[in-house]
């Protein structure tokens, strides 16, 4: 069985890996791939021809070595060896791309409870996840 199990670091996302971690095995044989996504947010207009300014390169750089460390961080939780990515973009959608990637049976997000309200208007990775996935998605609160 192949596991995808998205992390940014927080306490909710080092949940599900530990959920991952604790139970995972009783889904026979299984492979765990980590995913870690950063993510700028798109600003229209602010360099020729949609490019970002040099700025966002290093801001990118940065959090590319952020990601890696959440990823390992992430690892240490598994008694076995597990594949890392690191993807920039839309976090949902890199998600759902990491899973189709490596044709997960299971994706595992973290949930990190902003409500209706907040999940409304900052819109829920985990609920994004849920509606796009081709597997089962397991939320872990």
């Amino acid at each position: 069985m192949q596991i995808v199990v998205a992390t940014d670091g927080s306490s909710h996302a080092m949940r599900a890996a530990h959920w991952v971690a604790r139970w995972g095995s009783t889904f026979g044989d299984i492979k765990v791939t980590l995913v870690n996504v950063g993510h700028i947010p798109n600003a229209p207009g602010l360099g020729p021809g949609g490019q970002r300014p040099t700025a966002f390169g290093i801001l990118g750089e940065e959090m590319e070595r952020i990601g890696t460390e959440v990823l390992a961080k992430a690892a240490e939780a598994f008694p076995m060896k597990v594949t890392s990515v690191y993807r920039a973009g839309d976090p949902a959608e890199e998600i759902l791309a990491v899973a189709q990637d490596v044709h997960a049976d299971l994706i595992v997000v973290g949930r990190r409870g902003l409500g209706r309200l907040g999940g409304m208007f900052l819109g829920s990775v985990s609920e994004r996840v849920l509606r796009g996935a081709d597997c089962t998605v397991l939320v872990v609160r």
